[in-house]
């Protein structure tokens, strides 16, 4: 709230000017010791008003569901989208951009050439609740850091949070991270129904990084498969590459089914 601040006479002006829209005058006063809801919309109207930077920290804050128990990609897009001339936009979109799906890339797109100043969209954003270290551990998983990934599914409070980093390490080449989707897949874990294709799958995928442990319950799957399941497993394993956008819809599918 403004009003338990003890305001100075710099701190008076800037918000003389940020309530005429000033978008400097805007970011200055989310960079002030404040509430951190606060601090967020002060980001949020100054990006609405233009400014680069704050639509740069929008796209973090929604990537990073920094005030949210998911990620929301396609309004992060949208932001690196429109702060396109901050010099670390164009890498985090190229980065986000692997993780979603053609439906939520068109989406993205969409919001971009319909996007119109909205302010009053920043009254429901809400503060990050996460420690300093969740934030940067995080940000070290975003730009492929598996362990990192693999850390923040270990801690997840809720299983959708688990799910989507816990694929997220094991789409970077988490052994660990493989295994535990092989598992997930097999037993049905955090509502997601059985597929003894992909757990056979993720198993062998976690065998390829050194996961021994991995060869004997890949083993034990494969005696409850038909043939023709194997050989569409072993097909996937050869073709397989890299893909973090199934990501965004294992973890929806878990919300849907909560």
């Amino acid at each position: 709230d403004l009003i338990s601040w003890a305001f100075t006479d710099n701190q008076v002006d800037a918000l003389l000017k940020a309530g005429q829209g000033d978008s400097e005058a805007q970011y200055k006063l989310s960079l002030e010791t404040m509430p951190l809801t606060e601090r967020w919309r002060w980001v949020c109207r100054a990006a609405h008003s233009g400014h680069t930077k704050a639509m740069y920290e929008l796209g973090n804050y929604n990537w990073w569901s920094l005030g949210m128990a998911l990620p929301n990609q396609v309004r992060a897009y949208l932001w690196y989208t429109l702060a396109e001339d901050w010099e670390w936009s164009q890498r985090f979109k190229e980065k986000l951009t692997r993780e979603m799906t053609p439906d939520q890339i068109a989406e993205a797109e969409r919001l971009v050439s319909e996007w119109e100043p909205n302010p009053a969209e920043c009254e429901a954003i809400t503060a990050p609740v996460k420690s300093l270290e969740r934030l940067e551990l995080e940000e070290r998983a975003h730009v492929g850091d598996a362990e990192a990934a693999y850390e923040l599914a270990n801690s997840a409070r809720n299983r959708e949070s688990k799910v989507m980093w816990l694929c997220l390490a094991a789409n970077q080449g988490h052994r660990g991270a493989q295994y535990g989707l092989g598992n997930l897949y097999r037993y049905e874990r955090g509502s997601v129904s059985p597929e003894p294709i992909r757990a056979y799958f993720w198993y062998s995928l976690a065998k390829m990084n050194g996961a021994s442990w991995a060869d004997a319950s890949r083993d034990r799957l494969a005696e409850e498969m038909t043939p023709s399941q194997v050989i569409e497993a072993q097909r996937l394993v050869e073709k397989w590459e890299p893909n973090p956008a199934e990501c965004a819809i294992v973890a929806a599918s878990i919300a849907a089914a909560s």
